[in-house]
This record gives structure tokens, C-alpha cells and sequence, in this order.
């Protein structure tokens, strides 16, 4: 049995996955098992609510349960598939020592965005790496390599006047107030506010509102003032401020240019839903998500080997479900459908690829589905013969719309051995063969 205080459980609250609401009412040993009602099978949403602060209970609801009911078990939750690698532990490792280290303003999760993001700027390969090493402070300028004790002296040889590391370099020192001075620029924050090439960079991406183009142009802009600046140093001619920041221009310029291509021609996707073998049946599933009301909703369409409908089924889930879990809970659902009214021989069809591989074994699920998608495996085998099947989205748009019906309803609506009326349109061009 899993306890809720002593293990980490809540993925994605905290770097630590512990919970952080106060224990008011909640006894020290209190388990996960608690806050789960046997019939129906779902989360205790009322004492959820009562018992943790919104986030966690949020977070709580979003965990999707199996009908079966697994037994617990302990997971990693720094891998998709839960499993303990010692890459992963590095990495975390790594990030929990920034966050102690940088205090607030750059935690492991604004760490890990932050350099997302770096590598994404719309500028060459080189000038992301440039700014990589830039905010990691391993140019070698003279601060540093005086600290290897390669040069004797770390002055600042534009302005004799003051350390040259990259935050001088780059922003304090008078030659690059000239040069910033020449763009069209405009940064919301204080000059004092910046003492290196990081703080800098830091603010652009994650304090202001983030703009591409002119955190494309500020980083290129510094690569231009290091190369001029390796240049002089190696008897090279030094260039005005304007001269670098017209050259900057023309450089990403060009670079857009040589990367921007027409629009591409959309393709026409004739992909239709195909009937299942004679004498067995089709089950095609789809999930919606609807986040402002905090619930998804299933379809499940039942077709027979000449396109006829069995049965279909909106169902609603009354909880802050990801697609990825919705889509999961949606094969459960389905299954259990099946089972209801009397299907034991059928081919089960959804648009999900992870799910999908997840349930022929192809990959291990994630472990967010994991016990839903091993106890769907188990309830298959209550049928004759269940076979899956995967389909791309323009398939599957009858059950998409079944998913998407749920906004209109309390709980569920079913149909037996007849089509919806907001089904005819989608059922028309669905099929490839006329029913």
C-alpha cells in the first residue's frame, strides 16, 4: 500500500513529488487506497477536494484509475515509462542542484525551459551554441583564461575599466552601450539589473514577454561583438557600433531567406474507416478534452462488416483528464460497452499511436496509463478475440464527434441498432464503400 506522505505520488506539484498541503485532517499513515471508492471504481472527488489545495487536487483528479484496480506499486517518475534509468537520475540531480544554487528565479523547471528555448532561437546552429556557452560562461575570455593562468592580466582591453568577462563584454562595458545604443531595441529592465551574458538572455526569454525575433537579434548582435572582438585581438580591424549591428541585420536577413520556404501545398488525406472481417465487429474510440470545465468526454462507435451501427455511446468523465489519459480511459470505457451489449468478437480502432503500441506491446505504456492499459489487456480477456487496430484522426471522426457530444449531457447518452442524428454527415464520407 502506497502512503500518500511518505512516498512521492503527486507527479508534477513538486520537483520532489511529495504533497505539500497541510495535514489538518489527514492522519500521518493516511494511503492512496483511501481516497479511491471501490463502487463505482473512481477517485473520492468531494473528500479530494476537502483535503488538498487546489493544485494537488487537480493534479490528483488527473490520474486516471483502472476498473480493475491493480496493485499498487511505486514508479519513476522522472521517465515516461516509469522506470529507473541512471540518465535520469543525473538529469534530475543536475536540476535540483541548479534550483539550490540559483536560487528562485531559475528552478529546475524555468531551468529547463530556459534552454529549451535557447536552442530553439531562429538563428545558425553556431549562434545557439555560441549562446550556450555564453550563458554558461565558458568563452574564453580574459577573466577566464586568467583563472587558467594562460594570461597574466584580465582587464578589459576596449575600456581599460573594469573584469572582462562576458557580462562586461557583452552589456557594461562602453563599447557594447555603443553598440546596444545603435539598434531599435528596447529592454524592460534596469541596466544595474544585468551582471552577465545570463541575467541578460534570462531576462529576454523568461522575465519578458518572450519574443523570437528580438531575442534572434540580441544573441546575434553578441556573437557579432565576440568575433570582431577575437578579430582585433588577432590584428583584425575593429568595427563601429553601427557597422556591427547593420552587418547583424543583413546576417539574419539572410539567414531567414535561405530558410524560408513557400507554403507547401496541402495534400488531400482520403483516409476512411474500413469494415472489420465477415462476422466480426468494428469498435472505433476517440477522447475529447474539455479543460475549462475540467472534464473529457468518450465516444465508442460499434460497426458491423457492412458499415451498419450496433451501438454508440457518449460518456462524459468528470475530471481534468489529459488527452493521453482520456484516450486510454476511452479503450476502457469501450470494452466495457462491448461487454454490455454482447459483442465478443471484435477489432478495437482509435487514432492514438502511443495507445495503440501500448496495447500490442509494441513500447511499454506510459506510466501515467499504465494500470488502465494493463487492466484493459485483462479485460480482453473475458471476449472471444479482440484485435487493435489504429487509424489516423481523419478516420475516426464519427467517434470524435461522440466525444465531442458529452458537452450537452450530464453523465452518458447510448444508442442501440441506430445512428445519432449529428452522425449522418460524418457516417456519409466515412465509409469506402456505400451502405
Amino acid at each position: 500500500m502506497v502512503s500518500l506522505f511518505v512516498h512521492g505520488v503527486i507527479n508534477g506539484c513538486h520537483h520532489t513529488f511529495k504533497v505539500v498541503s497541510p495535514r489538518l485532517f489527514m492522519p500521518a499513515d493516511l494511503r492512496v487506497s483511501e481516497l479511491i471508492s471501490k463502487e463505482p471504481v473512481g477517485w473520492k472527488m468531494q473528500v479530494i477536494d476537502a483535503l488538498f489545495l487546489p493544485h494537488e487536487a487537480d493534479t490528483i483528479k488527473c490520474i486516471p484509475l483502472s476498473t480493475h484496480l491493480p496493485p499498487d506499486k511505486l514508479i519513476w517518475a522522472a521517465t515516461t515509462n516509469g522506470s529507473f534509468s541512471v540518465r535520469s537520475a543525473y538529469k534530475l540531480a543536475m536540476e535540483l542542484s541548479r534550483s539550490d544554487n540559483a536560487g528562485s528565479s531559475s528552478d529546475g523547471s524555468g531551468l529547463r525551459i530556459f534552454w529549451r528555448r535557447i536552442w530553439r532561437i531562429p538563428v545558425p546552429h553556431k549562434i545557439r551554441h555560441f549562446t550556450w556557452r555564453a550563458c554558461r560562461e565558458i568563452l574564453p575570455t580574459k577573466a577566464n583564461l586568467k583563472r587558467r593562468k594562460v594570461v597574466d592580466t584580465d582587464n578589459c582591453e576596449e575600456c581599460n575599466n573594469g573584469l572582462e568577462n562576458l557580462g562586461h563584454l557583452f552589456w557594461s562595458c562602453q563599447r557594447a552601450r555603443q553598440i546596444w545604443q545603435c539598434t531599435k531595441l528596447r529592454f524592460a529592465f534596469e541596466p544595474t539589473a544585468i551582471s552577465s551574458f545570463f541575467d541578460l538572455v534570462w531576462h529576454l526569454i523568461m522575465v519578458e514577454e518572450f519574443d523570437e525575433d528580438k531575442v534572434a537579434t540580441v544573441v546575434t548582435i553578441a556573437w557579432s561583438i565576440w568575433a570582431n572582438h577575437n578579430e582585433v585581438r588577432h590584428g583584425g580591424i575593429k568595427k563601429t557600433g553601427a557597422a556591427l549591428v547593420k552587418w547583424s541585420a543583413q546576417y539574419l536577413d539572410e539567414y531567414r531567406g535561405a530558410n524560408s520556404s513557400p507554403e507547401p501545398i496541402p495534400r488531400s488525406q482520403d483516409v476512411k474507416w474500413s469494415p472489420p472481417p465477415r462476422t466480426r465487429y468494428k469498435i472505433n474510440v476517440d477522447g475529447a478534452v474539455f479543460k475549462t470545465q475540467k472534464s473529457a468526454g468518450v465516444g465508442v462507435l460499434i460497426r458491423d462488416e457492412h458499415g451498419q451501427i450496433v451501438a454508440a455511446l457518449s460518456q462524459k468523465i468528470n475530471a481534468p483528464l489529459g488527452a493521453l489519459e482520456v484516450e486510454a480511459k476511452a479503450v476502457e470505457i469501450a470494452l466495457q460497452f462491448a461487454r454490455d451489449v454482447s459483442i465478443s468478437d471484435f477489432i478495437m480502432e482509435g487514432d492514438s499511436l502511443v495507445i495503440y503500441n501500448a496495447l500490442c506491446g509494441h513500447s511499454p505504456p506510459p506510466s501515467s496509463v499504465a494500470s488502465v492499459i494493463s487492466g484493459a489487456l485483462v479485460f480482453c480477456g473475458v471476449f472471444q478475440q479482440v484485435d487493435f487496430s489504429h487509424i489516423r484522426r481523419q478516420g475516426n471522426k464519427p467517434a470524435h464527434l461522440l466525444a465531442k457530444h458529452v458537452l450537452g449531457i450530464v453523465d452518458y447518452v447510448a444508442w442501440l441498432e441506430e445512428s445519432p442524428c449529428f452522425l449522418t454527415q460524418a457516417l456519409t464520407h466515412d465509409v469506402s464503400f456505400s451502405i
